[in-house]
């Protein structure tokens, strides 16, 4: 029996015809497989999804793809006034003084909480075993159950900031992500 799994469906349905009903119920069963097969074709071309043809597509550019800066640090520009970067991103959570002979410069930190997270650790205690003395002489083993526990540690992750200013004028930033326990 070879071939395609639709034509060994059919012979099978044939033969048992064949015994069965005879030489007329063979066609009746055959053709009711085909009508069966086809309705199944139908059906999963209705389930499967048309794809368009490749012309009435035009191809993505990287200027179609617009992305939104995720942090507000990242729309700064060199020069903007400390004013505007004040506005745009509020108090600084941190200002550092930096020494500079030609003018004032400073560094200002931002913090930006980006996740958090818990770790279930196990802080179990272990079992005690204890040697018994008994009153005969015999020594035997005492076991006390440790205690079964566990405690939760949080972590939060953030984005650290840190912009250099020089005269009020916004220069460069540093972003680092660190990760610490609450």
């Amino acid at each position: 029996m070879s071939g395609a799994p639709g034509a060994r469906v059919g012979s099978c349905l044939v033969k048992v015809a064949k015994v069965s009903e005879g030489m007329a119920g063979a066609g009746v069963l055959c053709s009711l497989s085909m009508t069966i097969r086809l309705l199944l074709v139908f059906a999963v071309s209705l389930v499967l999804p048309v794809r368009a043809p490749a012309a009435d597509v035009p191809p993505a550019t990287v200027a179609d793809k617009k992305t939104e800066p995720t942090n507000p640090w990242e729309t700064l520009k060199p020069g903007q006034t400390a004013d505007s970067v004040r506005a745009l991103l509020g108090d600084p959570v941190e200002v550092r003084p930096m020494a500079s002979p030609k003018g004032k410069a400073e560094v200002w930190v931002y913090i930006s909480e980006v996740s958090r997270r818990v770790d279930r650790i196990d802080v179990s205690t272990p079992d005690v075993v204890i040697n018994v003395t008994e009153s005969d002489g015999s020594v035997r083993q005492r076991i006390t159950p440790g205690l079964v526990r566990f405690q939760d540690v949080h972590y939060l992750t953030e984005d650290v900031c840190e912009l250099l200013l020089f005269d009020d004028r916004y220069v460069v930033h540093k972003v680092t992500r660190r990760e610490r326990k609450l």
